[in-house]
């Protein structure tokens, strides 16, 4: 069996000086225990059942995600038929897909004010627990004023009610966690023999302190109990409540817990109110009488007794530019009781009229879709200023360039024209001298004043602007080389007279030039035109409009430094030179190298530095080009360095000795070629044969420098101990004892 709420509360409440009976109570099904709860107005004895032990399904263990429920009361309202003030009990949850089990509802009201009559209108199979409705105790005398600051006598009734789902097979009811969703409303007759019937608003007061986990306001009292369907059984909730017509004050803990406000009021009134309507709205022209006989009268129903009396009273908007030319007439009907119904007639009197003109051009071409905006001249000083207020928008035809303000009351305006961006003014007037007192050439450029007279067509009030040069050619950026020259040419824009004044930036020759071109203009390298190039600006200049200008930019590169950095010394074949630029590196440049004939390597890319050597003698030149890679113009330049390398014959020493250092003489020592350097002689042709001297010693003399193999026949009666090069020379082969 799933637990139930029950009603928490069982007894009697009485007077503090009153014997307190002890009151016996049974829980069929439930856990509980007795408490008697001792007030400094009251006691009173209940049974408090459903513990917290039985409400999870399963005792002792909670689920993972408590819900925060919050409940109220809502929307109140007055039946006159029944006599009933009825407040909805609405509820609130922070989680999603939360489904009430069950709640003790426990309040405190006003006995002086209301008085309960039930619980009704349950939502979604749920109903009452035990009575409905539920266990009504009245305090003594001051319990409500020292507690909840109510009126005196302070007598308050403590309602404590318990309901849950009873029909089980109803769908389930979610509580909303954004908006609030109604399960069941209360309702109450009116003890208050004279309540304030216009404003009513009755404190209900949720027996639950300011700290929901304080409890009710009764010692041991656990207040509002609220519990969720969990599984096959309930689980618990963290409650928290909306006071109605009640605030708590201070910090909660003592009393007074807090006071009365008026927050949910409604009225008592059931008399059917006043409701009147009025005639239509409706258009009359100059001769057309006002009267209501004319116009149609208001009729009204409702009201305390007899049908109420209607009157009208009229209000003029004569000659007010912005509004026109209204009477508007305020219709009341009034009852015996002093209830009262406005409503408003709106009489229009039709002396509108019609004001015209056109806009174009300094060219005499038609100039479509401008804006007008037409302005009531509250002051009559002929002049747009922030006292006007603004009656109509109109643009003009896109074909014909007209425009028309149509069905304009008479007055004083001034028409503003929106100039389209990239025009100038010229002049703009009324070519129709007509009333209104300022048709000249001089006014405030874009503005035509207008005195409309009743039914006037005041025409020919034309805008005439000046084209200013908006769609501008593009002058194209440039990269060139220093020195180099460029050409700037542009087309005429064809908007009548328009002078081109230009100035080419930094570097340049010619600096300046007129008119559309074509300029050819050369740059000398400067460093402002290097690092972000020459400005170049094209100013546009015509009567009466702004000076416009267009930038373009010219970037000057300059040729790159290729002096050689290298030995330029006579010198001998088979010697390591070294060569790179003399300046520093340029991010991006490619650099090419040719170190000439006989020359190992014969070529290079990069910037170096490069080890070269020659096999043969002669005149040689070296020579770099460099390629900058600079965006745009590319810019490259080269240099060369000459030298003359000789001949220079080497020569090969060395020795063979014991180990007691004593020399072998006569032995055969032959020197092969050895091209691939792998220290292995390369065939079986020796370049050179000698024998060591008395001393040990051997020498081959006029060798061309190359890489050799030099290899000792074995003399007889001796073993090798040793064959290295005892001086490092930077052979290629890194001579060691092989041994």
């Amino acid at each position: 069996m799933r637990p139930k709420i029950i009603p928490a509360v069982s007894g009697k409440l009485i007077a503090e000086n009153a014997p307190a009976p002890l009151h016996h109570a049974q829980c069929t099904g439930h856990k509980g225990h007795r408490t008697s709860f001792i007030q400094p107005f009251f006691v009173f004895t209940f049974l408090l059942c459903a513990g917290l032990t039985n409400v999870f399904g399963h005792a002792g263990t909670p689920p993972m995600d408590v819900p925060n429920i919050t409940v109220r009361f809502a929307n109140p309202s007055w039946d006159c038929d029944l006599d009933q003030y009825c407040v909805d009990i609405e509820f609130q949850s922070d989680l999603p897909d939360q489904e009430i089990f069950g709640m003790n509802v426990r309040f405190f009201y006003d006995n002086a004010e209301l008085e309960i009559i039930d619980f009704s209108d349950f939502q979604g199979g749920y109903g009452p627990l035990g009575g409905n409705p539920g266990s009504v105790l009245s305090s003594g005398p001051g319990f409500g004023s020292t507690y909840f600051n109510l009126p005196s006598p302070g007598v308050v009734d403590f309602v404590n009610f318990a309901f849950e789902k009873t029909d089980i097979n109803a769908p389930p009811i979610y509580i909303e966690t954004a908006g609030w969703t109604k399960l069941l409303q209360v309702c109450f007759t009116i003890d208050d023999p004279a309540p304030d019937s216009s404003n009513f608003c009755p404190p209900v007061i949720w027996d639950l302190r300011v700290d929901p986990a304080d409890g009710g306001y009764l010692s041991g009292d656990d207040g509002v109990v609220i519990t969720i369907v969990d599984g096959n059984g309930s689980g618990p909730t963290t409650r928290n409540v909306v006071q109605y017509n009640w605030e708590y004050t201070g910090d909660g803990n003592n009393p007074p817990f807090g006071q009365p406000t008026e927050s949910d009021c409604i009225s008592l009134s059931c008399i059917p109110p006043v409701v009147i309507s009025c005639p239509p709205d409706i258009i009359l022209n100059c001769e057309d009488s006002t009267s209501p006989d004319d116009t149609g009268y208001a009729t009204a129903t409702g009201g305390c007794e007899a049908e109420p009396a209607v009157s009208y009273t009229d209000s003029l908007a004569s000659g007010t530019c912005g509004a026109g030319h209204y009477i508007f007439r305020s219709w009341e009907a009034t009852d015996t009781c002093g209830n009262a119904a406005t409503c408003l007639q709106i009489i229009t009197i039709d002396e509108r009229g019609t004001i015209c003109g056109t806009t174009r051009n300094d060219l005499d071409e038609v100039m479509g879709d401008v804006p007008l905006h037409l302005y009531a001249d509250i002051n009559e000083d002929l002049e747009w200023d922030e006292g006007d207020t603004l009656f109509a928008i109109t643009i003009s035809d896109s074909v014909t360039g007209t425009y028309c303000f149509d069905s304009i009351p008479p007055c004083a305006y001034v028409i503003l024209e929106m100039q389209p961006q990239d025009y100038g003014d010229l002049f703009d007037y009324d070519f129709t001298p007509d009333p209104d007192g300022k048709d000249s050439l001089d006014g405030p450029d874009n503005e035509i004043p207008v005195m409309l007279m009743p039914c006037e067509v005041d025409s020919n009030n034309d805008f005439v602007d000046i084209v200013c040069p908006s769609l501008l050619p593009i002058v194209p950026s440039d990269t060139i080389c220093e020195d180099a020259a460029t050409m700037f040419n542009i087309e005429d824009l064809n908007i009548g007279p328009v002078t081109y004044q230009w100035d080419f930036g930094s570097g340049a020759t010619p600096a300046t030039g007129e008119d559309i071109g074509p300029h050819e203009v050369s740059y000398s390298a400067t460093p402002e035109n290097q690092e972000s190039g020459a400005q170049v600006q094209l100013t546009f200049s015509k009567s009466g409009c702004p000076d416009t200008t267009i930038v373009s930019t010219v970037v000057v590169n300059t040729y790159p430094d290729a002096t050689i950095d290298g030995d330029t010394d006579v010198g001998c074949y088979y010697t390591d030179r070294v060569y790179q630029p003399l300046q520093p590196e340029i991010p991006g440049a490619d650099y090419f190298w040719n170190f000439g004939a006989g020359a190992v390597p014969a070529t290079a890319d990069g910037y170096g530095p490069h080890t070269v050597y020659y096999q043969i003698g002669g005149s040689k030149t070296v020579s770099l080009v460099i390629h900058p890679n600079a965006p745009g113009a590319h810019c490259p330049d080269s240099s060369t360095v000459q030298f003359t390398i000789i001949t220079c014959p080497s020569h090969i020493t060395g020795s063979v000795k014991t180990t007691d250092d004593d020399p072998i003489p006569d032995v055969n020592i032959k020197l092969y070629a050895d091209e691939n350097t792998d220290g292995i002689a390369d065939n079986n042709t020796a370049i050179r044969s000698v024998f060591t001297a008395g001393n040990g010693d051997f020498s081959m003399a006029s060798l061309t420098p190359g890489n050799y193999v030099i290899i000792q026949s074995q003399p007889s009666g001796w073993n090798s101990y040793s064959d290295s090069d005892d001086t490092p020379d930077n052979d290629v082969v890194h001579n060691t004892d092989s041994l």
